[in-house]
């Protein structure tokens, strides 16, 4: 190799994993106009909370409880205060 790779990139900061912290550093890289690099060795984005994690299991209870209660309030139904 010589040195001149033509498709060499640059960034000015490289975040390793998709994952919440990986996306806060990214966005907060951006905001100061950063170019930013993300490197995920999954094919989805996001990390494990995500995709197999918190969000899938609170998404899942969320609806069972909704369908479990669902004759009696509506999804999206409001509650008078």
């Amino acid at each position: 190799m010589n040195g001149t790779n033509s498709s060499a990139k640059h960034y000015d900061m490289v975040v390793i994993g998709s994952g919440a912290a990986g996306h806060h550093g990214a966005v907060q890289g951006a905001k100061f106009g950063k170019k930013i690099a993300v490197v995920e060795r999954s094919i989805a984005l996001g990390g494990a909370s995500i995709n197999t994690g918190t969000f899938p299991s609170k998404t899942l209870r969320e609806a069972v409880m909704r369908s479990t209660r669902s004759v009696r309030e509506p999804v999206g139904s409001l509650t008078p205060s």
